[in-house]
């Protein structure tokens, strides 16, 4: 009997923990090839199946990296200081981590519950990452990205699960090719916080759906971050959905949102710093080149006066939006057939003088040739 409480309490300690924590890992050895499908490739010599927890931590001694021939399926995959080739097929995974990796993709897909982290990563050629929830960071992304963010807020009790997907989390991002953002869950994506930087090099669309009762978002720049389009940024928004730069974000690019119901508004409040006071800094959004709204409803703003339960802590700011000498707000399509359009605390027309540089932080990885 004492033999048998002893089993049955071992076997509740091993339930309380965390599943890494209990996992039998299977790690990529590459002792025949580079073949993922080639069982003496792998420590257990067995090809991972849809339960398996699998690291890729170490070259072979010829250096031989995993190339995947098929579409693969695991329960966790770990990717650290090694390479990993997907090319047109999708890694899928309930939970993946990235650390100083390299995964090269031919319009390959990932599609992974939780991210936490996807860090100091370098991403060569498109790919299309489904994403639930997690934070990506200290990533060149070296192609074209579609990224479909499926967040289900208050579905998990744990931070971040239930707080979105969060790019450029602390360290800075880097996207070469086109980016859409397909957002259609009832979380959020924040896009740079943290005084980090998110440089987008060419077209990026943002398109914002929502299924349910709570609001879908986009949140830019939060806690000191910085954004920066150099090309230009399509918007489309449905009801219940919310579009917020705020902070630093440099539109070098037209910017033109189609509004069918949704919010899109230029937050004109201070945000946090990293200072011991929590003194908040005031917020700067540039738009360079013209912004084309097509609203059928909803609401726009230029700047705003940003009053809420947080005014405890982050502090009204007189600054907003700034309209530079070279863009025009132009009605096209629908032009404002419902809902309305505002300019407060925006300055409209003014060159801009002193935009602060972006924040500098190290990058976390090194370019591969």
């Amino acid at each position: 009997m004492k033999k048998l409480s002893i089993v049955l309490m071992l076997a509740a300690a091993c339930l309380l923990l965390p599943p890494t924590a209990v996992a039998q890992y299977v790690d990529w050895t590459g002792t025949v090839s580079t073949e993922w499908n080639e069982p003496d490739n792998w420590s257990t010599h067995a090809v991972p199946v849809d339960t398996s927890f699998v690291r890729i931590i170490q070259a072979a001694s010829d250096g031989r990296y995993p190339v995947l021939s098929s579409s693969v399926k695991v329960r966790y995959f770990r990717l650290q200081t090694y390479q990993i080739t997907i090319g047109s097929h999708t890694l899928e995974a309930d939970e993946m981590d990235t650390l100083w990796g390299t995964i090269v993709s031919d319009n390959g897909k990932l599609k992974v519950t939780g991210i936490n982290p996807l860090y100091g990563t370098y991403i060569q050629g498109p790919i299309n990452i489904d994403l639930e929830y997690g934070r990506l960071f200290g990533i060149t992304y070296g192609g074209d990205v579609v990224m479909h963010v499926t967040s289900k807020a208050n579905q998990y009790n744990w931070w971040p699960r239930n707080s979105g997907v969060y790019i450029s989390y602390n360290a800075n991002d880097t996207f070469k090719g086109n980016v859409k953002f397909i957002v259609d869950g009832v979380g959020d994506l924040n896009i740079g916080t943290f005084a980090s930087t998110t440089l987008f090099e060419k077209k990026v669309d943002f398109i914002l759906s929502n299924p349910g009762p709570n609001q879908t978002r986009v949140y830019f720049s939060q806690r000191g971050g910085t954004s920066i389009f150099k090309d230009s940024v399509n918007v489309f928004l449905t009801p219940r959905t919310e579009f917020y730069p705020k902070s630093f974000v440099n539109f070098e690019g037209p910017v033109s949102l189609n509004n069918q119901g949704g919010r899109f508004e230029v937050a004109a409040w201070g945000d946090f710093t990293n200072n011991p006071s929590g003194d908040a800094k005031s917020s700067l959004i540039r738009f360079s080149k013209d912004i084309n709204v097509d609203q059928s409803e909803g609401s726009v703003a230029f700047g705003s006066n940003y009053t809420s339960e947080y005014q405890g802590f982050l502090s009204a700011s007189s600054s907003g939006s700034l309209i530079d000498t070279l863009s025009t707000v132009r009605l096209s399509g629908a032009g404002l057939s419902k809902g309305s359009i505002s300019f407060i605390n925006s300055i409209i027309n003014t060159p801009i003088r002193n935009w602060p540089p972006p924040p500098t932080r190290p990058q976390p990885w090194r370019e591969r040739a």
